[in-house]
């Protein structure tokens, strides 16, 4: 192999390790609304699934929930909703002997708007999740924690 060669894959190898090296540890989540699902099976049939956004198509309040991967810190939680979605965000320990909320905000309106559901503390091997509760048409298009 020619020195030329072995010179450029040195600084090819080189930068590729430089441009690792410097890629900033992101926290930010994120998870379109439809990565939830129904807490009760009999509701299987009112939640319309697509593009990324649930939209509850029964005439009657349906309960939802999405599971928020996360590991132990303090963790901020928004959700975009619409049509009167009110959601909450909580916590669990793992033994299931603590518990915390934080919520309900609601999404009122015909326009997808951003709430904020504030700050929870989750602990080793905790659970965090948002709950929310769909009126007739409201719809869930993303849930966000840092």
């Amino acid at each position: 192999m020619s020195s030329m060669i072995k010179k450029s894959l040195l600084t090819l190898a080189a930068a590729s390790a430089l441009s690792i090296a410097v890629i900033p540890c992101v926290s930010a989540r994120q998870v379109g609304g439809a990565g939830g699902k129904h807490i009760f099976p009999s509701d299987a049939s009112c939640f319309l699934y697509q593009n990324g956004i649930v939209t509850n198509q029964c005439g009657t309040t349906k309960a939802y929930e999405v599971q928020l991967p996360a590991e132990t810190g303090n963790w901020t939680i928004n959700f975009i909703g619409k049509g009167g979605v009110a959601c909450s965000a909580n916590v669990n320990d793992a033994f299931g002997t603590g518990f915390s909320t934080s919520g309900p905000q609601t999404a009122s309106g015909s326009v997808f708007v951003n709430k904020g559901l504030g700050t929870l503390s989750l602990t080793s091997q905790g659970l965090l999740w948002l709950r929310c509760d769909f009126p007739a048409n409201a719809a869930l298009s993303e849930v966000n924690w840092n």
